[in-house]
């Protein structure tokens, strides 16, 4: 379900954070997002909520306290142990940041944490340069909302979403730099599963949750898919018109805003290939935003019963598809 975005928090970020090399779980990733709401109230003289707590000493290093259900959005569950777990791999995990003239830094994202299960309390310390980094936007910042950010189920989309969430512009990464800021260079070695795991699926989910929609295209050196291109944008604009933006754009971007079950399906229940989906795409849009992708997805199974006895099994589906929308 889309959250209400008048209710939501905005979120100002480096790009030192949103571009650094980490590789986090869906617990840790929210912590962080806590320490970055901290930091920005700071930075805007702003009172925090009751509920959080912020500190600084003498070395200029804070200690913020908060609750267990500061850490764990409405409607999602999380076990103490697995809070202490996020909060030791934080305490063992460095980031590490790149600069453009070749040099880098390295630091822990916190230097202690302590729980006070009387009070349900965790008390986080953070030294004063991982907050300076926290704070830097000399080289750009992102925009994103903060509890649609810890809605995400997936780490990855956690990601994509900070690195999207603000381009108004295409944007292109190549799939060398994906693999490298997200850390999974030995994870995924098929750049298919690398792309329906780190890509496709983190895109479905931001499409459904979020304020903004990603369409996506390839892009290929010879036969290999060397960068991914986003297309953002505002989940405002009427379905279709954001549809006809993509097209005219780049007319193969269509294709990242088609459910990528629904393109499973009709690859491998009626052997479509790219260029036949993406002749198709404006239809099998209007039928996926009209109902939803499971329904489309049900009519198309039920597809796979006639289809054998079409003398063209590929303009039968079309066909069942303008039916289905014609209902």
């Amino acid at each position: 379900k889309q959250r209400n975005m008048n209710e939501d928090k905005s979120i100002i970020q480096s790009r030192l954070l949103t571009q650094a090399r980490y590789s986090f779980t869906v617990h840790e990733k929210r912590i962080i997002y806590k320490l970055m709401e901290v930091a920005q109230a700071e930075l805007e003289g702003r009172k925090l909520d009751g509920k959080i707590e912020i500190q600084k000493n003498l070395f200029n290093d804070r200690i913020i306290t908060l609750g267990l259900s500061e850490l764990v959005p409405d409607g999602l569950e999380a076990t103490r142990s697995e809070i202490k777990k996020a909060f030791r791999k934080l305490l063992e995990k460095v980031i590490e940041i790149n600069h453009p003239d070749g040099g880098w830094e390295m630091h822990h994202y916190i230097h202690s944490a302590k729980h006070n299960p009387k009070l349900m309390k965790y008390e986080i310390k953070i030294t004063a340069d991982i907050w300076e980094a926290y704070l830097d936007f000399t080289r750009g910042y992102s925009v994103y909302f903060l509890n649609t950010a810890m809605s995400f189920s997936s780490t990855y989309t956690m990601r994509l979403y900070e690195m999207l969430a603000n381009n108004v512009k295409p944007i292109t990464y190549t799939i060398e730099y994906l693999r490298d800021i997200f850390m999974v260079q030995k994870k995924y070695n098929n750049t298919k599963d690398f792309i329906k795991w780190v890509i496709a699926s983190p895109i479905n989910e931001i499409n459904e949750k979020s304020e903004i929609k990603v369409g996506y295209d390839f892009v290929k050196t010879g036969r290999k898919i060397t960068a991914v291109t986003f297309y953002v944008f505002n989940k405002e604009q009427s379905p279709i018109e954001e549809f006809k933006a993509v097209r005219y754009r780049q007319n193969k971007g269509a294709l990242g805003l088609i459910n990528i079950h629904v393109i499973d399906c009709l690859k491998g229940w009626f052997e479509f290939n790219d260029r036949e989906i993406l002749a198709n795409a404006e239809l099998i849009y209007k039928a996926q935003n009209k109902y939803s992708y499971d329904a489309l997805i049900d009519q198309l199974s039920k597809c796979k019963t006639y289809t054998p006895k079409a003398r063209n099994k590929k303009a039968y589906v079309i066909n069942s598809i303008k039916r289905y929308l014609a209902d």
